[in-house]
This record gives C-alpha cells, structure tokens and sequence, in this order.
C-alpha cells in the first residue's frame, strides 16, 4: 500500500507514469476529465452548481413515482423488514425509547424513524419522504466523492446515474435501513479521503466516527473499516504513528458503538455489541440447504421462520434459557460446523454469492422487483441497470488505479464489503450501500471512453468489446436464480388484503400463487385462512388439509384445521390437530388457544386436571395475556371464577413482549401493538370485575370494571356491569352517571334502553 502517506497537487506531475497508466492515456487533455488528487472542498463552488439541475432531477423522479406507488395497491403491501421497523418505530415514538431487551438489530435507522413518528405521526408518507430526503442527500454525496477524481461535467454524471437509478429509487422509499447505511458510508468514505489527503488526527478522528456512527445502521461495516484502518498503518513513516492513529480511529468509532454495547448491557445484561441478528444471518447463508439468495431456514421453518423458533431450538438443544445474544452464538457456531465440515460445498457457495453481486437480475427475498417494476413506468421502462454499470465500473477502476490513492482505497472497501456480505446471502438491498461507488467509477469508466474515442478510437474499439463481454456475463451469468420470488410477490398482496379484511380479494392473488406454484409453503395455509374468514368452510378445510400433506412439519395447517373442528363441533379432533400443532411449536400462542378451547368442550374434566393444563399452556407463551384470558374466560364459563381470578391477576401484571424481538412485529397483523393490548388488558379487568363481583366483592368488582372501561370504551357489558355494581352499593347518582354515559355512547342498544326505561 504505497502512497498512503501525505499527497501533495504538486507533486504528481513529477511522478513516473506506469506502463498501465500510459496504455490509459496521460495527454494533457486527460487534466481536463481526470482531477490529479487535487482535495476538493465539502462545499460546491459556482462553478459547479450545475449538480443542483441533477439534485432537481432527483426530487422530480422521486416526487413522481411516489405519487405513483401512493394510487398503487403496493403502497400499504409493506414487506417483514418494512413492518419490522414500522411498529418499532412506532412503540419509539409512543416512548419505549431504552427498549426491553438485546437489540435484534442495529437501531439507528428505527430511532430515526421513531423521532419522524414522534413529530410528524406514523404515516407511511414520513417514513418515505424520509427516505427521499436520505436519497437526495446520497446522490450529493456521489458528486462530492466523485469530484475528488473527476471534472464536475462526469462527477455531475455520476449523480445523475445515482439519481434515475431504479434499484435505488425503489429502497429509498421502502422504510428499510439500507438507503440510510449507504449515506452514512458514504460520508465515512469521504471522511477517509479528507484524512487520506490532510493525514491531520482530528480527521482521523472524525473518519472513525462516522464509520461508528453507520456500525449502528449495520454491523457489516466494520469490515470495510478495517480497510481504512490498515491505510492509517500503512507508509513509510507511519511506524512512530501507528499506534496513535489506531487509538484515535477506534476512539471515533467507539463514540457510537460504546453507547449501544453498554445499553445492551444494562437492558438485557448481554455483552452484545451492537445486534444479535448475525449468527442466525450467517447460518441461514452456510446449511446444507443454503443457496446463497433465499433468506429462508433449512425445513421445516423455511422463510417463515421467527425469532421464537429459532430461540426455542436453541434452548431445547442447550437445555436452558438463553439470551438473544447467546442464541446468535448457537446460530453462529451451527454455520461454523458446517463450513469446517463441508469446506469444498462452503468455497462453492461462496463463488455464487459473489457471482449473485456481479449479477443484473434484482432480488429481493418478499418481493419480485420485476413485478413491481413493471408497474411503474419509472421503474419498469429505466434502462439503467447493475448490468450496465458494472463494465464501465471496471473500466473506471482500471483507468483511476494509479492516479488516485483514494480509489485504491474505495475499490478495496467495494471488494471486503462484497466478500463480507457474500459469508452471509445476497439481497439486492444488500449490493445498494455500494451503488455510488460503482456509479463514480461507471463515470470516470464514461470519462475515459470521451477522451479516448476522439483520439485512440482503436483503443476504445477494444474496450468497447471487453465491456461488452463483461455486460453479457452479468446480464447471463452461470448461476440460476430460484423461481418462487414471484409467488411470494402473490403471497404478500394476498396478506396484505387480509390484514385489511378484504378477504375475497385476497383470495385471488393467493388462488394465482397456488396455480404457480402449489407446494409452496404456507400459501395454502393464507389461501385457506381467507376462504375460513368468508365461511367457506369446505374449501378452507380442503386448503389445510393439503398445506397439512405437503408441510407435515409446518404446525400452522395443524392449528387451522383445528379450528375447522372446532366450528364443525368435533372437540375430540380439534384437540387431537391442537396437540399436533403443539408437539412442533409448544410456544405457539394461537396454537395453545384452540387447544383451550377444544378442551373446554369436555365437561367431565377433572378441574385440577383441567388447571394443570392450562398452566401448561401459559407457562408455554411466557404468560402470555391472550392466553390467560382465554384460560380464564372458560374457568368462569364453568362457573370456576375463584381459579378464574388467580389467571386474571398474572394477566393484569403481565408485559408486552419486547419489540426487539417480537415475531409479530414483522408482519401486519401486529397484535402487539399499544392501543391493542389495552384493549386485550380492558378484557382481563372486564373479566376481573365479574369473577369478583360473582365472589361477592363489590369494591374490587367496580375497580376493575372501571378500569376495563377507561382501557376500552366500547366494552358496552363493562358499563352494564358498573351501573350494577353502584346499584348494588347504593351509589345511584354514580350509577345513573354511568347510564348516562353508556345512553350516549350504544344509543340503540337494547338492554341499556330497558334500564332507563323504568326510571320514566
């Protein structure tokens, strides 16, 4: 690593050129393209305000296609990451800021989002506009880089390919980190380079802080930190330095991490550094069913997988509870297990997640980009494309390699930003925190085809042709691609319109994604779930039934067929299909309320029995509160409200499971949410009121029924039983109060117009 020490403008027309360097040109002209390591200022000149037409650009597509994505059906079909960080940015912004356990993932993408909702409400339209922001700033970003090496008409280039690239208009209006993390590196890189040039330690400094500040974004980046730290210990004279300027790059950096490794630390006492996601990350990228693209677990879990399941077979094989970051150890040391027992399979694997990056085709794990593309007309019918920047990317590369330290540098964080990605598994979110790098050298690739095509057209001819060679490669690589990404396309609209209630219009999507592709996991499973809510009763048990005889080790077609018995009326075989669901996922709440349920149809139960397994079943979901007032609601249905209550009062203490890790939370059926468990809260102190006001306890009844009410106001029983309880202690002027109130509010119903009607 020559050069790495301090560069002066001056001295690099005394330096030799290299053969390679001359094969590339070196006229005179080349001064007018090429910028010789010349230390271009964080503000723009006159001069160059031409790269605010390019920043207008930016905006305009930006504007249109969201206006477009906003009359779409895809507008509110969020993916898991998306709805991930949705319902944590919004547990943030309704002030659970320290949180409640080890972060799954880095946070600072959340916090931000958090801080918007907090302000600006939890619209879709702020995460997004958000992400526009970012975007606008990344494109800045990209001529600011490429300035340092290009003249202003190709570093203005080199944003204008940035800001009408599809794959990264699409992100940056997706409420996921990745749009965030590639400014942040890219203000990191800059930094790098001002240090590269200045070699003062405050910018060392400053270099590892804003590299700490984008560990928080994503971990992955302290590999190519790690570039940028051997730099600071490379050079001649470096020797008497090195040490100081590891202290002052890894003190920056600490300024960041610190903080989130110490609230781990205190939160959830695990000695996590920044997230837990890594070690189940790496062993989904490394198992014997790996293929390098799928964000999906061996089978039976496949990509539904979650954090509870993954956590309870971590457990069951140590045979403890365990922390989140020792189920990432677990996770962590099954992929190294493999990759020391399978070393051949492990190279190979590697090679095509490296060959995926090189690749044009977009993947995404919940979503067929080119469905989506294909709907908008800024998306679908852009020409640019990885495919196409990739060959003058190289050639850019070539062409800067001996002029500029700082593009050594770069190419070497592209290359161990790659090569650590490509330990896990590709995404094409993955691929766009290097995008700007990719689109500076595209450019000085475009600068040197302008020169050269007017002065060695031979030359350019050649190069030409490599290019194009190199383009046919990426656009028909030698490696398949999985055909199921547009069934999951199908798959996540058909959710969509569930969670929305419009369950025959999510039959028709999810109809098309079992005539595709009709093994597909959990798509019967969807399929049937929607024809059940439509009471169709005959095609949803035929659905379950099939998703049932393809997944035997999926417990969800269990649960479901279940229910089907249960409203059939067949208790013994709901309970039978319940324990079957049981034996795979003993954690699963929904699970272990229908199996409730069907127990509840047995009358000659033994009620110590009947206890037992109830207990069973809470301390299966960790307390759960559904499970618990379901568990209590058939104790009293039995007439059984003094064991009703002991239920009721763990229900009243228990907490919502933290956000960090949280299945639901990734999905939009997001029970977890604040204002739906007051509402499950309103039913466990309903359920108090009348087990006590049964008990004879009239001043704990009209507590907790007061309480049901100021939880939920549209428990219309909660306000008949008040109006009782006060009649029966006397307190009419309290009791006609709350009459009054429920007239107001349940005006047409009936039983609260029969209690009025005698005081006439």
């Amino acid at each position: 690593m020559r050069n790495c020490g301090r560069m002066q403008a001056g001295n690099v027309a005394d330096q030799a050129l290299s053969p390679s360097a001359k094969f590339f040109g070196s006229s005179k002209g080349d001064e007018a393209i090429f910028e010789s390591m010349k230390p271009y200022g964080q503000t723009i000149p006159k001069r160059d305000r031409f790269v605010l037409v390019v920043l207008a650009l930016a905006i305009l597509i930006r504007v249109i296609y969201l206006y477009q994505y906003h009359l779409s059906p895809f507008w509110e079909q969020l993916t898991v990451d998306n709805w991930y960080h949705h319902h944590w940015a919004q547990s943030i912004a309704g002030g659970n800021v320290f949180g409640d356990t080890t972060y799954f993932r880095a946070p600072l993408y959340v916090y931000c989002l958090g801080l918007l909702y907090a302000v600006l409400g939890d619209s879709l339209w702020v995460g997004r506009l958000f992400g526009l922001v970012i975007g606008l700033a990344s494109v800045g970003m990209t001529y600011l880089l490429a300035r340092r090496f290009l003249n202003r008409w190709f570093a203005a280039t080199a944003a204008a390919i940035q800001a009408c690239l599809p794959i990264a208009i699409y992100f940056e209006s997706e409420l996921l980190l990745d749009p965030l993390f590639m400014l942040l590196t890219q203000v990191a890189v800059w930094r790098a380079l001002v240090w590269l040039d200045t070699q003062r330690e405050r910018d060392l400094f400053l270099t590892g802080l804003t590299f700490g500040l984008a560990a928080i974004c994503r971990p992955i980046v302290l590999a190519p930190a790690l570039v940028v730290l051997m730099y600071t210990l490379a050079g001649k004279r470096a020797g008497r330095k090195r040490f100081t300027r590891t202290v002052l790059f890894l003190t920056g950096l600490s300024v960041c991490v610190a903080p989130i490794f110490i609230r781990n630390l205190m939160i959830a006492n695990d000695p996590v550094l920044i997230a837990s996601q890594d070690g189940i990350n790496l062993f989904i990228g490394n198992n014997e069913q790996a293929d390098g693209l799928s964000a999906a677990m061996p089978e039976p879990l496949g990509y539904n997988w979650g954090i509870i399941q993954i956590t309870h077979i971590a457990e069951s094989d140590i045979g403890q509870k365990l922390k989140p970051g020792e189920v990432s150890a677990y996770w962590r040391g099954k992929a190294f297990d493999w990759i020391r027992g399978n070393p051949g399979d492990f190279i190979t694997l590697l090679g095509r997640k490296m060959l995926y990056q090189l690749g044009d085709f977009e993947v995404s794990n919940d979503r067929s980009l080119q469905v989506h593309f294909s709907s908008f007309g800024l998306l679908g019918h852009n020409p640019l494309s990885f495919g196409l920047l990739i060959p003058l990317a190289v050639l850019g590369a070539i062409t800067l390699w001996r002029r500029h330290s700082g593009v050594r540098m770069i190419v070497f964080i592209v290359a161990v930003y790659a090569a650590t990605v490509a330990l896990f598994f590709f995404n094409s979110r993955f691929r766009l925190p290097v995008m700007p790098y990719y689109c500076l050298l595209a450019a000085a690739g475009l600068a040197w085809f302008w020169q050269q095509w007017r002065g060695q057209l031979v030359l350019a001819t050649v190069a030409m042709a490599a290019m194009v060679g190199l383009g046919w490669l990426s656009f028909h690589p030698p490696i398949s691609y999985p055909d199921t990404w547009s069934v999951q396309s199908l798959v996540s609209r058909g959710l969509m319109l569930y969670s929305r209630g419009e369950f025959a219009a999510a039959v028709v999507p999810l109809r098309q994604a079992v005539e595709l592709l009709p093994d597909f996991p959990e798509v019967n499973l969807n399929l049937g779930a929607s024809y059940l809510r439509m009471g169709q009763i005959d095609s949803a048990e035929s659905c379950f039934s099939r998703e049932i005889h393809l997944h035997p080790g999926r417990h969800k077609g269990y649960q479901n067929l279940a229910s089907v018995c249960l409203l059939r009326g067949d208790a013994n075989s709901a309970r039978t299909l319940a324990e079957q669901a049981l034996s795979l996922a003993p954690y699963d709440v929904m699970s272990n309320l229908v199996w409730m349920r069907a127990l509840s149809a047995d009358s000659t139960m033994d009620l110590n029995k009947f206890l037992t397994l109830i207990e069973r079943a809470v301390q299966a979901t960790d307390d759960d509160v559904e499970v618990l007032n379901e568990g209590a609601e058939i104790l009293v249905a039995r007439g059984e409200c003094r064991a009703s209550v002991h239920f009721l009062l763990r229900a009243v203490t228990a907490e919502l499971p933290p956000i960090e890790t949280d299945d639901q939370a990734f999905g939009p059926g997001f029970r977890h949410n604040a204002a739906d468990f007051e509402r499950l809260k309103a039913g466990t102190y309903y359920l108090l009121g009348y087990c006590y006001a049964q008990l004879g306890q009239m001043g704990e009844a009209i507590e907790y029924t007061t309480r049901a009410i100021l939880n939920d106001s549209t428990l219309v029983e909660a306000y008949i039983n008040l109006y009782s309880g006060y009649l029966t202690q006397g307190r009419l002027l309290e009791a006609d109060a709350v009459l009054s109130e429920a007239e107001k509010r349940f005006p047409n119903h009936e039983l609260i117009r029969t209690l009025r009607a005698p005081r006439h």
